[in-house]
């Protein structure tokens, strides 16, 4: 999806939601976010990666346009030496849907970024399921691009010690095996195999 097919996705989004707002302004100011310096894997290619996963499953969404805006706001504040960019940007979200005349979507939108937490708790919400899918869908792709994926991640965290990095990192990614990578059949069957390969790939390069 090149930055022109990207921008028509934001500009479609905001007629279909019935958005009041300046779509050209908005847009400005998410690819100035994600276009932050010290940004690798969470830039704009991320959001367009999860805009096509979420193309792919509309017909299997609830709500398929408040799906495609936790895409667009869900990584908006990302700063890695804070642990509240989840809340930080569901906030951003939330207050866009309301500024927007969407009331009733901006608490729906604000639940659905919370969730990229990835917490141990389950959750029973179709479209949540979807979400957190679409989000960690890389740990399913191709080796070389999983290996980029993780490059990228560790230069987000490069003013990290290597071996508290690692750690952390082993952490997650344990945790990530014991729950299950996917909550939907759909991502389980297209994607679980090949994540497990790299994750496993990943933990033993780790040494843990």
């Amino acid at each position: 999806m090149s930055n022109i097919r990207l921008k028509q996705n934001w500009f479609d989004l905001t007629r279909r939601a019935d958005l009041n707002c300046n779509p050209k302004e908005t847009f400005k100011e998410l690819v100035s976010r994600y276009n932050e310096e010290g940004r690798h894997y969470h830039t704009l290619s991320h959001i367009q990666k999860c805009l096509s996963f979420s193309g792919q499953v509309k017909d299997l969404l609830d709500k398929p346009d408040q799906v495609d805006l936790a895409i667009w706001f869900h990584d908006f504040v990302y700063d890695v030496r804070q642990v509240n960019n989840e809340e930080a940007s569901a906030k951003v979200a939330e207050s866009f849907c309301r500024k927007a005349g969407k009331q009733k979507i901006a608490e729906p939108v604000y639940h659905l970024i919370m969730a990229t937490k990835h917490s141990s708790k389950k959750t029973d919400d179709n479209d949540t399921k979807f979400f957190l899918d679409i989000d960690l869908a890389i740990l399913g792709s191709p080796a070389t691009e999983f290996f980029r994926y993780e490059q990228h991640i560790r230069k987000e965290y490069q003013h990290v010690p290597l071996n508290v990095f690692n750690q952390a990192r082993a952490d997650i990614l344990n945790q990530l095996l014991r729950n299950g990578v996917y909550h939907t059949e759909y991502f389980t069957t297209l994607l679980a195999e090949q994540a497990e390969i790299n994750i496993r790939n990943s933990l033993r390069k780790l040494k843990f």
